[in-house]
């Protein structure tokens, strides 16, 4: 029985660990497109460029550095 318990234990530490390093990089990335797509937007005036820069950060990105 303490085996088990130790077992849960360790399992649980494991998947905590697991999932903050994958919000950590979820949020890093979100991040990191967040601020590139707003950088596409500000140097785009018009409407529909705007909603492609939206959808495409990256690709604007390499197109217009």
């Amino acid at each position: 029985m303490a085996l088990g318990f130790i077992g849960i234990i360790i399992f649980l530490v494991l998947l905590s660990y697991v999932i903050r390093e994958a919000v950590e990089q979820g949020v890093f990335n979100a991040l990191k497109n967040m601020i590139n797509g707003k950088k596409m937007i500000l140097i785009m005036k018009d409407k529909k460029t705007q909603h492609i820069a939206e959808f495409f950060p990256k690709l604007l990105t390499l197109s217009f550095p």
